[in-house]
């Protein structure tokens, strides 16, 4: 019942009105005791598997760690009945597993009987039965226990005599060393923020980072806001004994325009038939809003781009190029149009793309010269297609972070 405030900064926006249509706050408190612990592996976890797995989408080794009890890995019919298969996977270096989650399958002829965990030469869990179909079983109890830092993990499946492997999914949780974070942004083009990118902060709480700030040529700082609360016209500010999660933004003097998430951007150049951003009609039915997104590079989750909450985003690892984020339609799809509401930190170029097997993709645009500041890109898309990716390969001029997508939006 404490009282709060919820502030919305905007500039330079001279007579224009601004709506506000719909605000979400969300507090997430932990009750528990000790460390929470958080999920460790997701789709980008995946590094490599043994021979012997499906090769069509459907069935994929990759499918045993999509985070999605759905979805199954399956062993080649034909080729691996009776016979043990495993993946690999490499998690954050910040992590010590405490569990391991095994969602199993019971109905034959594809099935799981049991599972092994190793890291290096050390048998973490060994052959231990699977009991759980399509839903997760906790194992917390370790032959040998991986220190932090422990990255390779390989696990194996083991299907009953004579059938083929069949896992829904698995989910180590870990004690995150590191799970606080400073999110920072300039809020207008140029400038810098030192250090840049997103930093990570140990759970002691006992890190402490100051930041400084260097105006465009001829500019100033004009605001420094620190979790959404101003602190006037300074050139450097110091988080000290850090036990949370913050934000911080930068705005400076002068002509810059300050970043709005409903703002467009015209893309300088793109591929032949593709049109330009922002200036397609948008036609069709939203069908990818809810549906299961995966990353090859994330500090924000990739749900948080088919959530239909602008509040929210994706968010890729600094420095990762390519990064793409995809999102399963769960059937093959006629596709009309593709809507990206990127944050500041965005492409400037980029390929929206389709699959139907998970492999083999199509280019369906190709953007260049996409400029930095938060836009809206929409493009007229065609082809039948499962998957849709949006593919970024280079940073925009003044982007010193990663992309970063609030809403990823599939029609057809």
């Amino acid at each position: 019942d404490n009282a709060g405030r919820l502030a919305f900064l905007l500039g330079n926006m001279g007579t224009a009105t601004v709506y506000i249509d719909d605000v979400v706050i969300k507090e997430i408190a932990y009750i528990g005791s000790g460390d929470p612990l958080v999920k460790a592996i997701d789709a980008t976890n995946f590094v490599s598997a043994s021979t012997g797995w499906e090769t069509e989408w459907w069935g994929l080794a990759q499918r045993a760690v999509d985070g999605a009890t759905g979805n199954k890995a399956s062993g080649n019919d034909g080729e691996s009945e009776g016979k043990d298969l495993w993946i690999s996977v490499k998690i954050d270096p910040e992590y010590e597993v405490k569990e391991v989650l095994v969602a199993g399958d019971k109905s034959a002829p594809r099935s799981l009987a049991q599972f092994k965990v190793e890291y290096g030469p050390n048998t973490m869990i060994n052959w231990t039965n699977s009991n759980g179909d399509g839903v997760f079983e906790t194992f917390n109890t370790f032959s040998s226990a991986p220190p932090v830092s422990t990255r390779d993990f390989k696990i194996s499946f083991r299907p009953p005599a004579g059938q083929l492997v069949e896992v829904s999914d698995v989910q180590f949780m870990a004690v995150d060393y590191k799970p606080y974070r400073i999110y920072t942004m300039g809020l207008d083009n140029g400038g810098t923020i030192s250090p840049s990118g997103t930093l990570r902060f140990s759970k002691n709480n006992t890190d402490s980072q100051t930041y400084t700030f260097t105006p465009p040529s001829g500019r100033a700082v004009a605001n420094v806001i620190v979790d959404g609360v101003s602190q006037g016209a300074v050139n450097s500010y110091t988080f000290s004994n850090i036990n949370k999660s913050h934000t911080l933004a930068v705005a400076y003097t002068g002509s810059g325009s300050v970043a709005s998430s409903s703002s467009s951007s015209s893309i300088v150049s793109s591929t032949p038939n593709t049109g330009s951003s922002s200036s397609a009609a948008v036609t069709g039915v939203l069908v990818s809003q809810g549906r299961t997104a995966t990353t090859n590079s994330q500090v924000q989750p990739a749900s948080n781009a088919v959530d239909g909450n602008t509040g929210t985003r994706w968010e890729s690892t600094a420095g990762v190029s390519p990064s793409w984020l995809m999102v399963d339609l769960g059937s093959a799809q006629n596709l009309t149009s593709v809507v990206i509401n990127w944050e500041a930190a965005n492409a400037g170029s980029y390929q929206i793309q389709g699959t139907n097997n998970g492999v083999s993709w199509t280019t369906l645009k190709t953007v260049t010269g996409g400029t930095f500041g938060a836009r809206t890109d929409t493009h007229t898309v065609s082809g039948s297609y499962r998957y849709v990716r949006v593919n970024a390969t280079e940073r925009s001029v003044g982007n010193q972070w990663g992309y970063s997508i609030y809403e990823f939006k599939v029609y057809a």
